[in-house]
């Protein structure tokens, strides 16, 4: 178990690009832990966290991390038709409601869609 007075109490964490200048972070904390809020890191992007540690009286230390983002999956939303349908009925259904979370954020609580719909609907290709 470890002393209290000899932990760490000061932290200086930067996430910067991969290769990217330390001087211009995209983040930064000085907590014990970090916490990067979402939408900070861009998807499919290679990151490097860099952590300076060090207390009163101490050699600060240096830890560093790399990671990647991945790409989220895409959400399809079907719209329309009926559960129980006429066998000559027409059957319309509708899937423009299908979104690309990595561009439209939406906020869990309230689903606040943040992009314009131009910028996050698939179009039929599948594409943004």
């Amino acid at each position: 178990k470890c002393d209290p007075d000899q932990k760490p109490q000061l932290f200086d964490w930067k996430v910067i690009l991969k290769d990217g200048d330390p001087a211009s972070p995209v983040f930064v904390s000085d907590t014990p832990s970090m916490e990067v809020p979402q939408g900070v890191l861009l998807p499919s992007t290679a990151y490097t966290i860099l952590l300076r540690a060090g207390g009163v009286g101490s050699i600060p230390g240096n830890g560093l991390m790399e990671i990647e983002t991945g790409l989220s999956s895409l959400v399809a939303r079907i719209t329309g038709g009926d559960l129980r349908l006429d066998p000559a009925a027409p059957l319309t259904l509708d899937g423009s409601s299908s979104l690309d979370p990595d561009i439209c954020r939406l906020e869990t609580e309230s689903a606040l869609l943040f992009a314009s719909s131009d910028d996050c609907f698939l179009d039929a290709t599948g594409d943004t």
